[in-house]
């Protein structure tokens, strides 16, 4: 069999076809959905796999299941090579073609109870852009099918964002009997050549309306009422994930704000920003170039060429603007301190600590900030870095030790 060298990644994965190598995560989803659902889960009159992805998911199912699987990828040569790397084995499928929002459902029976796993599609580009396309899936096979019971692997560091397709989708989750969720390691498909994904694996029954149990990344499991949540938080056990929603509903964060002056430099090659000139003449002020894990890259300005200096004479947070840095150490990018006298530029976020008088007390909130940052971060998504919509939690440090006592 040969391909075009643009298809090459489907011949490599050739090495899946006789599902030997496929991921360990995978089979620990297929056994826990035999655990969560019962050991007839495979063997449903109907059982769909919207986007497989590879034909190691297709052989996983096949060898639980013994009957007709169906199941669509969006590409039609995909869906080729698929067939002929599954042409030698006894799985019984039905493949087809979907695209993900307005194709049909092809050869299923819409009345029939039916389940399905899948590893889903995130995301496809389309242009020059990209399109979240997992809600639609799943609203969509909800929507045709009469599904039982179901299986998907999504992305994490959605559960809190704003963006109204998955606000809609959460409110989804709640009509399909949200049940229990995974937190996946993030080197969940390492065997499949992705070393890093932030993922988790979502179990959903037809009529279930209790708690969700949550199984968290280091093994240990607990239950959660998320019934009245708009947005999903996961901490390591009930009592931190209260805390967590607790610090939303107080909605005190920092407010961060993003200067106006233009960047020092342009591109990786740092070519320098003809705004500015390269020699100084008269008064200058401090304007921070780079946050760095060390401190701040600092140059001297001509004050004529800074035109927001709103804030100057006071001590400031700031951080590369949001989300930033990839220092997988610190959720939040890399964290600092403007003293008085120094500006940032459009790179930066800065937030004002009203009431500091010297660099000591600032240290102290740049200290808490990190320390309750990464815990955030790592509460609600396996990201390197913090997430926009994750910093609504992040309460200001006075605030947050009022309710909850000194950081230790």
């Amino acid at each position: 069999m040969s391909a075009k060298k643009k298809s090459q990644n489907l011949i490599a994965r050739l090495k899946y076809g006789s599902g030997k190598n496929s991921s360990t995560q995978l089979t620990r989803i297929i056994n826990e959905a035999k655990e969560v659902f019962g050991k007839q889960f495979f063997n449903a009159k109907q059982f769909y796999v919207p986007s497989y992805g590879g034909p190691y998911v297709l052989n996983l199912i096949g060898k639980e299941r013994k009957q007709e699987i169906f199941a669509s990828e969006q590409n039609s040569m995909y869906n080729n090579y698929t067939m002929e790397m599954l042409e030698d084995t006894d799985i019984k499928m039905n493949l087809f073609v979907d695209d993900y929002e307005n194709g049909e459902i092809e050869g299923l029976d819409g009345s029939l109870p039916t389940n399905t796993l899948s590893n889903t599609a995130y995301e496809i580009k389309i242009g020059n852009w990209k399109k979240i396309v997992y809600p639609t899936i799943i609203k969509r096979t909800n929507v045709k099918l009469n599904l039982d019971k179901q299986v998907w692997v999504l992305p994490t560091k959605w559960w809190f964002s704003d963006k109204e397709e998955l606000v809609e989708f959460r409110k989804l989750l709640k009509t399909i009997g949200f049940k229990k969720i995974i937190i996946l390691p993030t080197d969940t498909f390492k065997d499949e050549g992705i070393p890093y994904l932030e993922c988790c694996a979502i179990f959903c029954e037809k009529d279930y309306s209790g708690p969700i149990t949550v199984e968290t990344r280091k093994g240990t499991t607990y239950q959660y009422n998320y019934s009245d949540k708009d947005v999903y938080y996961f901490g390591d056990n009930s009592a931190e994930t209260d805390i967590l929603y607790r610090c939303l509903e107080l909605n005190d964060p920092y407010h961060w704000e993003t200067p106006k002056n233009p960047d020092l430099y342009k591109s990786q090659a740092r070519k320098r920003n003809e705004y500015y000139s390269k020699k100084t003449n008269g008064t200058t002020i401090k304007v921070v170039d780079l946050i760095q894990k060390d401190g701040l890259k600092i140059e001297e300005i001509n004050e004529s060429e800074v035109s927001d200096k709103k804030n100057i004479n006071t001590y400031r947070l700031a951080l590369t603007t949001l989300p930033g840095g990839t220092n997988y150490g610190q959720g939040l990018g890399y964290v600092q301190i403007f003293e008085p006298g120094m500006v940032g530029t459009t790179k930066h976020r800065v937030a004002v600590l009203k009431g500091v008088k010297s660099m000591k007390e600032a240290k102290k909130h740049l200290d808490y900030l990190l320390k309750i940052g990464e815990n955030i971060k790592n509460k609600t998504s396996d990201s390197p870095t913090i997430n926009r919509p994750q910093m609504k939690a992040v309460l200001k440090k006075d605030t947050y030790e009022r309710e909850f006592g000194k950081i230790k």
